[in-house]
């Protein structure tokens, strides 16, 4: 379901965001799964957490502070940015307590889905990644001679090389946008440093929102929203990838199920029952998320193309985060909505057609006797 390519950015995205705590998890790089993570681990993603949670209230309240303003003391850029922030920090802070509440069950699920990847992957590559260096690839050949004695599985095969075209490069374009989207969003604080939804506009020698201060004095706060973005952005980028690879996988089954028609034996019904399994286990562990990620994504891409089409000429460098930020908004919003509705109806097609094909068995059962 994916090419090597994609399987190797992706797991190092999960390597780094489970190294800087930004994940409750540990990262194996031997067997490359998600383990439970150290108390020590915990409390520093609580701490994240923590972080978050005061950025979000910081924000809010500054923009419940200067809503009554007039247009000269809050103009509208500020304002529409200020919102974004409200509901970038909500919606991560969802995705906090949604790892809270289902953090061994995500786990699982995501284990479980990255080991059918690797499964794939390695049905038609010897080395399933094309980047691997000479040791990582002597550790594998100690582990297989290691574990000669243990029956493997089946490798899976690649049925629909179109559709694992089609969901690697979903997955690689998800790292470009996550890597590209950390300096746009972090450059506005150095553009606009006195906007009340910083916490330099506090603590800077402020006079009105439009100051422009030296470099030196942005820099610190530079690197504080930096931080706070990349919490943000990892976040959003592992709670889509759970979502779109754990879909993306049983709409490969649906549709390998689908080419068979009515064929309906054990096999296929199995097959049947454990993709949405697979399914049920996403929607079961990620069920706050997804509750509440559509109608919040949405308002935040509407103020994105609000910024786009009215901001933009006021300032490039500091509006510049409106385009690259509506372009990665879309993609991790209407992605797994796309997967979720053709599974959705390949689903009906398949129980309708096994349905078709059970009436005319039946028939000639009841016109032979």
């Amino acid at each position: 379901m994916l090419s090597p390519e994609a399987w190797y950015y992706y797991y190092h995205m999960l390597e780094f965001g489970c190294m800087f705590r930004v994940f409750p998890y540990k990262f194996d790089v031997v067997t490359r799964r998600l383990l439970p993570a150290s108390t020590t681990s915990v409390r520093i993603f609580r701490l994240h957490k923590t972080v978050v949670f005061t950025v979000f209230c910081f924000v809010t309240f500054r923009f419940l502070q200067n809503v009554r303003k007039s247009a000269e003391e809050f103009p509208l850029f500020t304002k529409v940015l200020n919102i974004i922030l409200v509901f970038d920090c909500l919606l991560t802070v969802i995705i906090f307590a949604q790892l809270e509440i289902s953090m061994e069950q995500i786990m699982f699920t995501l284990n479980n889905i990255l080991q059918k990847v690797e499964d794939f992957i390695e049905a038609g590559n010897e080395n399933p990644n094309p980047n691997q260096d000479s040791k990582e690839q002597e550790r594998d050949t100690d582990l297989e001679s290691n574990n000669s004695n243990v029956p493997t599985k089946p490798k899976i095969a690649d049925e629909d090389p179109a559709f694992t075209k089609y969901i690697s490069k979903h997955i690689l374009f998800a790292m470009v946008l996550l890597y590209s989207n950390l300096l746009p969003h972090a450059i506005v604080i150095v553009q606009t440093p006195c906007s009340p939804q910083y916490l330099s506009s506090l603590i800077l020698p402020c006079n009105s929102h439009r100051d422009r201060l030296p470099y030196l004095y942005t820099l610190p706060f530079f690197a504080v929203e930096m931080y706070a973005i990349t919490v943000v952005l990892f976040l959003f980028a592992f709670a889509w990838s759970v979502i779109f690879l754990g879909f993306g996988w049983v709409l490969r089954e649906m549709r390998a199920l689908q080419k068979n028609g009515t064929k309906c034996n054990l096999d296929t019904i199995a097959r049947y029952i454990r993709s949405q399994r697979l399914a049920h286990a996403i929607n079961s562990c990620m069920r706050l998320y997804l509750s509440t990620y559509h109608s919040v994504m949405m308002i935040i891409l509407a103020l994105l193309l609000f910024g786009c089409v009215r901001l933009m000429y006021l300032d490039f460098r500091a509006n510049i985060m409106f385009p690259v930020c509506w372009i990665r908004c879309g993609f991790e919003s209407l992605s797994p909505m796309a997967v979720a509705g053709k599974v959705n109806s390949k689903s009906k097609s398949i129980l309708a057609k096994w349905e078709k094909g059970w009436k005319k068995k039946e028939d000639r059962v009841n016109a032979k006797s």
